[in-house]
């Protein structure tokens, strides 16, 4: 079916047919099948070449404190106590998410064998963060899972203490989930994909560029070899 492409600067466009493109890579296919076969060798070669995903899902979550904290009483000036309990949770894993993302952090997890690309993010605005790591192999996503979540406990303590936060007076952290590695093909296949679309449209690119060729050398050729009709009327003579 013709597929009209958007106008170009003069207004006018012209529909592609791609029935008629198949057709002549199909009359052409001398031309055609031996791009189709590089085609093939270079989807298959990319496949064996590029390695999968390893991906990574952790969750964690900023616990209150266990002691239960006095009122202030009205009439007196509050006593010093650890201010992140009036921000709470929430407020806490919104600064950790902000901290644990900067660039600084992510060299600390590069030089600890894991990969920097890592993504944090707060669930529902609430108290529980998501790291989640895509890496090059099962190990490093691992490595890469256990210190961001090893710098989001330190990031929470550190915070904290500063304010000299009694036994369980403090937020703390929990995992509650570590996650599970998953082998992910998904940016190998989207690769492949590519090359085969590539690949296909030079093909009967070819085809057709070759088909053209072929005209303009034959009708120069029976231009050639015809005789005008002056010389035929000069050779009676």
């Amino acid at each position: 079916m013709p597929v009209t492409p958007r106008d170009g600067p003069s207004g006018k466009g012209k529909p592609i047919d791609i029935l008629g493109w198949l057709l002549v890579a199909v009359r052409r296919w001398y031309v055609s099948v031996p791009g189709l076969l590089a085609t093939i060798g270079a989807v298959a070669l990319t496949g064996a070449m590029m390695q999968p995903e390893y991906k990574m899902s952790a969750t964690v979550l900023l616990v209150p404190p266990t002691a239960k904290i006095p009122k202030p009483v009205a009439g007196r000036p509050p006593e010093p106590g650890n201010p992140w309990l009036t921000v709470g949770e929430a407020g806490m894993a919104r600064a950790v998410a902000v901290a644990v993302s900067a660039a600084q952090v992510r060299e600390r997890v590069r030089l600890a064998g894991g990969d920097p690309d890592y993504e944090i993010s707060q669930v529902d605005r609430g108290a529980i963060l998501t790291v989640d790591v895509a890496a090059r192999s099962s190990d490093e996503a691992i490595r890469t899972a256990a210190a961001v979540i090893g710098l989001i406990d330190e990031e929470v303590a550190g915070r904290q203490r500063p304010h000299q936060p009694g036994p369980g007076e403090a937020i703390g952290v929990e995992v509650l989930d570590e996650g599970g590695v998953d082998a992910s093909r998904m940016s190998i296949l989207r690769t492949q994909l590519i090359v085969a679309g590539t690949g296909l449209a030079v093909s009967m690119i070819a085809a057709a560029a070759y088909g053209t060729i072929a005209r303009r050398a034959r009708a120069r050729a029976g231009n050639t070899r015809r005789p005008t009709g002056r010389m035929a009327v000069d050779t009676t003579k």
